[in-house]
């Protein structure tokens, strides 16, 4: 597979065409910071969608009660200055600030939390989240109790990412709210212009609990084309980037700017889809599966398409730093020979159409399809390839309409965080519907789930969430393919705090400041 990367380096042709940068002028001023979102931004809610563009953005505006610090694996208090658990873990008791304000200068109360919990608890995309508790309360203004039927033990973990927001904001936006702009966060920045094809601005909050951010200005700009975010980057336009894997090697040893390799939770995997209706559900048959997982060539993938700034991965999430997380159970190396034998099994020794690849549009995602396409090819196996804009794709595959695709996801420190996308209860959530199909026990992986989260022993959950884990790489419909690490680099003149940049790599710039 070495000799697909030569595919990938055509001459690249570099033309002038018309673009508006939004506020270019703002660049060089010291009091604004310029980012790069790599597709479209979909909803100004925190509880619509679920996707890296919002989050990045989002990660000034709204906030949780608590934190979890990915570097450490401490809880930090936020809006939440304190909380205790009872001695049956059923209830949560969280003590608020009494000094935050929301965007519009109103004062935060635990009536708005409630309102926020209960919200979330409406959202399909947060169940994972929200499903633990059956009753919120506010005792007074500043106390929040939260109920849970039965122990919980990931709560405070999904509990952080439930955002607070503003009952008064969002019922007066009533349906519109999440489409337009909305002063309904308590976090650093404020929303002032929302554009999601073209770009989202923040601007510092005056009566920010923690004080005033020192940079008063953020843009957040919208460029699909790695190229052009890299000369819009060169020429100072994006003070800082989260560099394209194929420009890093250059950017980084350039001297021009800052730069550091960032560890990142993001797992990249394949999906296939055993209730797709293409060839008379050819990829219903567990054995063809099976195949398309053993022509993964890993390495080919990370060299040509991240340019080494991944590593291969066999399972779902790092034991090392995720609560409750296995150790690998069933691998898929890649094995061409082996994906013959299990095509001549399932009765195709030679070859099988299975339909179509549904690839998102940036160009590592278009990369990865054709490197596996043509690693399909050399054992019988062909598909064609289709692109899909990531919003319009991750709607398709959350409905279960897709047949083969990739995606990355991050995935956080707790493992029952990825029931999200492997338990029935999670419909809106699940790229393939178990619950649709008799070839696969969905009911022992629902189980498994539902049992770790009620047990407390280290050793006792990694057994449990082992046996799903088993059983879902057994089924041939998730790969796990590559971990990634990403180059960041910004301008020499932006003093960067990289302390909270732990593996999940989400952040804000409150505390960074120009020199």
């Amino acid at each position: 597979m070495k000799m697909l990367k030569n595919l990938f380096f055509l001459p690249l042709v570099v033309f002038c065409c018309l673009f508006f940068w939004p506020n270019l002028s703002e660049a060089a001023s010291k009091d604004t910071l310029n980012f790069r979102l790599l597709f479209n931004a979909s909803t100004v809610s925190p509880y619509t969608h679920f996707n890296d563009a919002d989050w990045w953005w989002q990660a000034g505006v709204f906030e949780p009660l608590v934190w979890l610090n990915d570097t450490n694996g401490n809880f930090e208090p936020m809006i939440a200055k304190s909380w205790n658990v009872s001695e049956d873990g059923l209830t949560y008791t969280f003590n608020l600030r009494d000094d935050v304000y929301f965007h519009n200068g109103d004062k935060l109360t635990a009536q708005d939390v409630v309102y926020s919990y209960n919200k979330a608890k409406e959202s399909p995309i947060l169940r994972t989240f929200t499903a633990p508790f059956d009753k919120v309360e506010a005792v007074d203004d500043v106390t929040f109790v939260v109920h849970l039927p039965e122990p919980y033990y990931p709560f405070l973990h999904h509990s952080s990412m439930i955002k607070i927001i503003s009952q008064k904001v969002a019922t007066e936006q009533g349906d519109d709210f999440g489409t337009k702009v909305a002063l309904a966060g308590t976090g650093p920045y404020y929303i002032t212009d929302y554009e999601p094809a073209v770009k989202v601005s923040l601007k510092a909050f005056d009566k920010y609990y923690r004080g005033k951010a020192a940079i008063l200005n953020l843009n957040y700009i919208v460029m699909v084309d790695d190229s052009s975010a890299v000369i819009a980057f060169r020429n100072g336009e994006i003070d800082m980037l989260q560099v394209p894997s194929t420009y890093w090697a250059e950017i980084s040893a350039s001297g021009d700017f800052q730069t550091k390799v960032v560890p990142r939770h993001e797992l990249y995997y394949m999906i296939i889809n055993l209730n797709s209706p293409e060839n008379n559900n050819i990829l219903g048959n567990k054995l063809i599966r099976q195949a398309i997982g053993y022509i993964i060539d890993k390495e080919a993938i990370i060299d040509v398409v991240r340019e080494g700034l991944a590593a291969p991965y066999v399972q779902f999430m790092n034991p090392q730093i995720t609560a409750g997380g296995p150790d690998p159970t069933l691998v898929y190396d890649y094995n061409p020979e082996k994906a013959k034998e299990l095509l001549k099994e399932a009765g195709y020794p030679d070859g099988v159409d299975v339909g179509t690849f549904m690839s998102f549009t940036p160009a590592e995602y278009v990369k990865m399809a054709q490197i596996i396409q043509a690693s399909a090819a050399e054992v019988g196996i062909t598909f064609k390839i289709e692109q899909m804009e990531v919003a319009a794709g991750l709607t398709e595959m959350r409905s279960g309409n897709t047949s083969m695709a990739f995606c990355a996801s991050t995935w956080l420190l707790d493992y029952d965080y990825i029931s999200r996308y492997f338990h029935t209860k999670n419909k809106a959530t699940t790229f393939v519907k178990y619950e649709q199909s008799d070839k696969i026990d969905w009911q022992k992986i629902d189980s498994s789930f539902d049992a770790g989260t009620k047990i407390k022993d280290a050793a006792q959950r990694k057994a449990v969430y082992a046996e799903a884990e088993r059983e879902i790489m057994d089924s041939g419909t998730y790969f796990p393919i590559m971990m990634t690490t990403f180059g960041m680099a910004w301008n020499k003149d932006l003093v960067v705090d990289t302390s909270d940049w732990g593996a999940f790599f989400m952040f804000s710039p409150y505390r960074w400041h120009w020199k």
